[in-house]
């Protein structure tokens, strides 16, 4: 089961402008699979940089011009690169790609941020979008949930004058409390004072 990431919107906003977007984050976070659920039924191609016959392909588009180099690869609207930082080249191959104005919006996936930084603080420079995917947050979770927790109130059992009422009650608005009462043992007869100190009186 999917569940909706808060970063779709910025995702969604990213890929339509036209710099190259770089979606980093930790490994098992969630990057391949927010943007396979974002671009589904759209016209995109992703390659995985763990694949070697993804990152041939890649470096096979990357030999021809620009235009023709994309083409190869099915001129698709949106070209997705998993796992980017597996190949060091791979900046200065997209910056070139950027720099010809090809319409096809570039995607690179980062596991290693400090990677895939490191490799396009130069090439890509002005020309990309970064964006960080953070593990899965708690209202991201909560809210893929079907069930919605109601808390149980239990009616309020007080003390009314030597007797407990419940909350419920339509007595209940507005209730003269007792202070606990206090005997003096001293006394055959002890009562309470509105004070809240006991007073004797004599026995009868």
């Amino acid at each position: 089961m999917y569940i909706k990431r808060q970063a779709e919107n910025d995702l969604r906003s990213a890929l339509s402008g036209g710099k190259v977007t770089l979606l980093l984050g930790a490994r098992q976070v969630g990057k391949t699979t927010l943007v396979e659920e974002l671009l589904r039924g759209e016209d995109s191609l992703f390659l995985n940089f763990d694949i070697e016959i993804d990152k041939t392909r890649f470096l096979a588009a990357a030999s021809l011009p620009p235009d023709e180099g994309l083409r190869t690869l099915g001129s698709p609207r949106v070209l997705v690169l998993d796992e980017a930082q597996r190949l060091p080249e791979v900046s200065r191959i997209v910056k070139g790609w950027y720099d010809a104005r090809v319409a096809t919006r570039i995607l690179m996936l980062g596991s290693s941020s400090l990677d895939l930084l490191d490799q396009s603080a130069e090439s890509l420079t002005g020309r990309n979008r970064k964006l960080i995917l953070p593990p899965l947050l708690f209202a991201e979770a909560l809210q893929s949930q079907t069930w919605s927790p109601e808390p149980k109130v239990r009616p309020s059992s007080r003390r009314r004058c030597g007797r407990s009422f419940s909350s419920d009650s339509p007595s209940a608005a507005t209730p003269r409390l007792c202070s606990p009462k206090i005997r003096d043992s001293s006394c055959a007869n002890s009562a309470l004072t509105t004070s809240g100190k006991t007073s004797c009186r004599p026995a009868s």
